[in-house]
C-alpha cells in the first residue's frame, strides 16, 4: 500500500468516525459556530442537525419548495422558512432577535451541512461542439 492509498484510508476512517459519532448522538450532536450577535460581541452558537421529521414538518408548515429559496418574489416566505430552520437548529425561539441580518441564513447553511442536506455543487462540464448537422 503506497502513501496515497494510506492517506485515503485514513481520511475515510476519520470521516466514518465523525459520521458514527453523529449517528450515535442523533439530533443531540451539535457544532459550535462563532457569530457576531446584536450586542456586538462574538458568541458560540450551538447548531444541531435536523431530523427527517423536523425537516418535513417545517416544509409542510411553510408550504415550502426548496427550489423557491432563491426566488426574490418570495423573499418574505423564504425568510420565514429560514428563521424557522434557525429556531429548530439552535433550540432558541428568540434566535431571530439575537442574530444580525443574514445570521439565520448562516445558521441554516451550517444546519444543512451537518444534517447532510447540503448538496455538493456540481462541476460544470465544458461544452465542446462536435460535427454540427445542417
Amino acid at each position: 500500500m503506497d502513501d496515497a492509498e494510506k492517506k485515503a484510508v485514513l481520511e475515510k476512517r476519520t470521516a466514518n468516525r465523525k459520521l458514527s459519532e453523529i449517528i450515535q448522538q442523533g439530533t443531540r450532536y451539535h457544532e459550535a459556530m462563532k457569530m457576531k450577535l446584536v450586542d456586538g460581541q462574538e458568541h458560540d452558537v450551538a447548531i444541531y442537525p435536523l431530523s427527517e421529521e423536523e425537516f418535513r414538518v417545517i416544509l409542510e408548515q411553510h408550504g415550502f419548495d426548496v427550489k423557491d429559496l432563491g426566488d426574490r418574489e418570495k423573499m418574505a416566505q423564504n425568510m420565514k422558512f429560514i428563521e424557522q430552520i434557525a429556531r429548530v437548529a439552535t433550540g432558541q425561539e428568540n434566535i431571530t432577535e439575537l442574530v444580525l441580518a443574514n445570521g439565520c441564513a448562516e445558521i441554516m447553511l451550517k444546519c444543512f451541512e451537518i444534517s447532510g442536506l447540503r448538496a455538493e455543487a456540481k462541476k460544470a462540464e465544458s461544452f465542446q461542439p462536435g460535427d454540427l448537422q445542417p
